[in-house]
């Protein structure tokens, strides 16, 4: 299955690897392995994310990856990555840990 990346999610990526980067550079490059190696992961496990909670529709999920959440839609021929969204930002972050 085709892994596609939105604007908004490249977007987000760009900005919380600079954030990371600024303080820790080794770390932020370790987090933006993580990150790919999650979503091209999707590839060949488009359903192993969790279904969003506070979406709760079945096409949109999530996998974490340490204090972000990456979302995604799976479609019939592709995954979306929708966002990445730091765990502050969501109601649900205790559940990601």
């Amino acid at each position: 299955m085709k892994v596609v990346w939105s604007q908004v999610a490249r977007d987000q990526v760009v900005q919380a690897f600079g954030a990371i980067a600024a303080e820790r550079p080794a770390a932020a490059r370790r987090w933006l392995e993580e990150v790919l190696r999650k979503a091209g992961a999707l590839e060949s496990l488009p359903d192993m994310g969790r279904m969003v909670p506070e979406v709760g529709r079945s096409s949109i999920r999530e996998v974490p990856v340490t204090q972000y959440r990456l979302i995604y839609r799976r479609d019939k021929h592709q995954v979306v990555i929708l966002a990445l969204r730091h765990c502050r930002r969501a109601s649900v972050c205790g559940e990601l840990r």
